[in-house]
């Protein structure tokens, strides 16, 4: 990139993040206009990569990487509470009672549940007589 879009993107970076944060408009004077088409080559300003992505998005990264763990946390629910019901039910002989109690423990623990419920045969009925 060159140095006058790079300073150009910092400035527009920054004056959204002042607006953001309450500062008000700021806007460059005619000395730093004229900066900007003049800079030379040499300049070359560093945009760090929270700015630039706070510019692009209008959020910072933290809170995208939150959103992910947590639709990846749900899917994990949602699937291990699934698996547990199934093998609830079919290990105790069609029990709701147990299947609920699958469920919650998937819900609340979905790695743990699963891997119980696969090492216990999933969805095998228990053995009668033992």
């Amino acid at each position: 990139m060159n140095a006058a879009v790079d300073i150009f993107i910092k400035q527009e970076v920054r004056r959204q993040l002042a607006q953001r944060n309450g500062l008000g408009h700021l806007s460059a004077d005619e000395g730093e206009w004229k900066e900007l088409f003049t800079a030379s080559k040499e300049y070359s300003p560093t945009i760090s990569r929270t700015e630039t992505f706070a510019f692009e998005t209008g959020e910072d990264e933290g809170s995208l990487v939150k959103k992910i763990l947590f639709g990846v946390h749900a899917a994990m629910s949602v699937a291990g509470g699934t698996l547990g019901a199934y093998h609830g039910y079919k290990r105790n002989r069609g029990s709701l009672g147990w299947a609920l109690a699958w469920s919650a423990l998937g819900t609340g623990a979905p790695i743990i549940t699963t891997a119980v419920a696969f090492a216990q045969g999933f969805g095998k009925p228990i053995k009668k007589g033992k």
